[in-house]
């Protein structure tokens, strides 16, 4: 699960079903009580239709509304860059962070000015080369996260959660000490609630970000195991000749949190209403479901 900002919560689910133009207005549908139509993969954590939008009703004033989505987007791009994208270090230089904190902001956002002094001194701390016995890797992340929201770096406005996490995660990619990126951040228990993140009280912000890691940890474990349970059935399909494309479809299902007809049929060469036909033969083999719950514009997920 990804939190945004504060108390901003989403599915990534729901994230990729907004970067596929699938979803509405958030905080309006959730006031509206209508908000398991708007956040249908968030919803389903707080159990059915009824409790959910109840639940979601009551936090309609720190769910994400455009501006904030947008920022979880950009923000879930820029996570997938630092795990792809070796050569790309916003830690390196003050433009370098200028300018992913820009993108975080978005392109009509006011420039975001950076205080040189201090941000020297941030970097200088958060970058100092691990010693024997020294800080570990993911305490030195999570300090970097916390010092950013209590630095005066930022010139006119206040620092905010997603540029705090990003930088964590920047670290943890420049020490070269895991194979991948935790996102500790993405992580709620079934049935839990958005919290806010406590970046201003250092008694409880490390305790708070290494729960999360190992929360998010979990859950990983648990969506590669379901994952690799899906591959299995995959893998016992029978097609109907050399040129079906079902198991390209159900690999290219496996490989990304939901996928559209329109999208299938780009990856594929085909027209959208064959890939349709391959979704749906998915659905039928139990392999995917539908996650919109709409009649048209649907996505569908590994079940």
């Amino acid at each position: 699960m990804a939190a945004a900002a504060g108390r901003a919560w989403i599915h990534p689910r729901d994230l990729a079903l907004a970067e596929a133009g699938l979803l509405g207005g958030f905080a309006a549908a959730a006031l509206a009580g209508r908000g398991t139509a708007a956040l249908p993969a968030t919803a389903g954590l707080f159990g059915g239709t009824g409790r959910a939008n109840r639940l979601l009703q009551a936090e309609a004033d720190h769910l994400p509304d455009g501006t904030t989505l947008l920022q979880g987007l950009a923000l879930a791009r820029a996570l997938r860059r630092l795990a792809t994208l070796a050569s790309w270090d916003p830690l390196a230089s003050l433009e370098a962070a200028t300018t992913m904190l820009q993108a975080l902001e978005g392109e009509t956002a006011t420039p975001l000015q950076l205080r040189p002094a201090p941000f020297a001194t941030w970097r200088r701390e958060i970058l100092v080369a691990p010693r024997s016995g020294g800080e570990p890797t993911l305490l030195a992340a999570a300090g970097a996260a916390a010092n950013w929201m209590a630095s005066e770096i930022l010139d006119g406005c206040d620092p905010n959660p997603a540029q705090a996490l990003l930088f964590a995660a920047a670290v943890v990619r420049r020490r070269k000490r895991l194979r991948a990126i935790p996102l500790p951040f993405w992580a709620m228990p079934p049935g839990g609630r958005p919290a806010v993140l406590p970046f201003g009280d250092p008694a409880v912000w490390f305790a708070a970000f290494l729960g999360r890691v190992a929360a998010a940890a979990t859950e990983g474990a648990a969506e590669l195991r379901r994952l690799r349970d899906a591959e299995v059935t995959v893998a016992r399909l029978t097609t109907s000749g050399r040129q079906d494309l079902l198991p390209f479809a159900a690999a290219a299902a496996l490989r990304a949190p939901a996928v559209t007809a329109r999208g299938l049929a780009s990856q594929l060469g085909m027209t959208p209403q064959g890939a349709l036909l391959l979704l749906k033969r998915l659905q039928a083999a139990g392999i995917l479901r539908e996650v919109t719950g709409r009649r048209s514009f649907r996505a569908y997920a590994i079940n």
